[in-house]
C-alpha cells in the first residue's frame, strides 16, 4: 500500500517534494528484493517489515503467493498506465529517464490493446524516439521525454466472454468451478469457500 500511496502523491500532488519519482523506484527495488529466499527468487504471503524474512512461512503454505499488488505496482507506477473514466487513460511512468527502454505490451483496456514503449534513443523497438502509446496496433501518443500522456482510448468494445467459472475462491459455490478445502478455519466461518473468498 506505501507504494500506492507514493504514486498516487507523484501523479496528483505534483507541485510536493517531498518524494520523487526517484524515490518511488528505491521502494519499488526494495519490495522486488523481498522477493527472494536462500537466493532464490520466492514469494509467500507474507514479508515481515522489518527483517530478511518470510511470515506465515511454512511447505505447502503459501509458495507462489505473488499479490497483484506488485504487478499493480509495475503497471500503475513504473510505466505509468492510469485508467481515467470513460474513454481516456493516462500514461506517466515513474521510470528514470536514464533507462534506455521498457515496455507494457498488449495491456487490456475497455476492450483496446494498449501499449507503451520508452526507447530513449529510438534504436530498441524502432518506433523511433521517446514515449510511445499504440492502442490497437495504432500510435495514439507520443512525446519525446519521459512524462505525462493523456490518451484517447476510444469508446469501449463490447467484448462476449463464454461463461465459464475457473477461480480459486468459488465463492459463489458454481459446480464447474474449483473445489476449495481449508486445514484451518476460524470460529464462525462457515467453510473451506467462505473462508477462501474473504466473506467473513
Amino acid at each position: 500500500m506505501t507504494l500506492t500511496a507514493v504514486e498516487n502523491l507523484l501523479n496528483d500532488y505534483s507541485a510536493q517534494t517531498d518524494f520523487s519519482a526517484a524515490d518511488y523506484l528505491d521502494l519499488l527495488r526494495g519490495y522486488a528484493a523481498t522477493q527472494y529466499k536462500n537466493d532464490q527468487p520466492y514469494v509467500a504471503e507474507a514479508h515481515a517489515p522489518d527483517a530478511d524474512a518470510w511470515m506465515y512461512d511454512g511447505s505447502n503454505h503459501s509458495e507462489d503467493y505473488n499479490h497483484s499488488t506488485f504487478v499493480d505496482n509495475i503497471i500503475a507506477g513504473l510505466i505509468g498506465l492510469r485508467a481515467r473514466r470513460y474513454d481516456t487513460m493516462v500514461v506517466n511512468p515513474l521510470a528514470p529517464s536514464s533507462w534506455d527502454h521498457f515496455s507494457l505490451e498488449t495491456a487490456a483496456f475497455h476492450g483496446h490493446s494498449v501499449t507503451v514503449s520508452w526507447d530513449r534513443t529510438g534504436s530498441y523497438y524502432g518506433y523511433g524516439q521517446g514515449l510511445r502509446v499504440h492502442v490497437d496496433g495504432s500510435l495514439a501518443s507520443r512525446r519525446s521525454t519521459l512524462g505525462s500522456l493523456t490518451v484517447n482510448v476510444g469508446p469501449v468494445v463490447a467484448q462476449t466472454i463464454p461463461f465459464q467459472v475457473n477461480i480459486a475462491a468459488n465463492g459463489q459455490k458454481f459446480p464447474q468451478g474449483t473445489t476449495p478445502s481449508a486445514s484451518y478455519t476460524s470460529l464462525g466461518v462457515q467453510g473451506a469457500s467462505t473462508a477462501n473468498s474473504a466473506i467473513l
